[in-house]
C-alpha cells in the first residue's frame, strides 16, 4: 500500500508532481505572497495526512503478520 505511494519511483514521481501542479495552479495566480505559501504548505500537509496513516498501517501489519508460527 505504503509502498505504491513513496516506493514505486513512477507512481511517486507522477503523484508529487502532479500535486505539486495542482498546487502551484491554484497559488500562482494569487498576488499575496502568503496565500502562495499557504496553498503550497496545505498541500503537503495533504500529502503527509494520505502518506502517514498508510505508513502506521504498514508498520502495524507487518509487526502483526511477521510473527513466526
Amino acid at each position: 500500500m505504503i509502498c505504491a505511494i513513496q516506493d514505486s519511483a513512477l507512481l511517486s514521481t507522477i503523484g508529487v508532481m502532479e500535486l505539486q501542479q495542482v498546487a502551484a495552479s491554484f497559488a500562482y495566480p494569487q498576488l499575496d505572497a502568503n496565500v502562495k505559501l499557504f496553498i503550497f504548505v496545505l498541500a503537503a500537509l495533504f500529502y503527509f495526512a494520505l502518506c502517514y496513516p498508510l505508513t502506521l498501517l504498514s508498520r502495524y501489519l507487518e509487526r502483526r503478520l511477521g510473527q513466526g508460527f
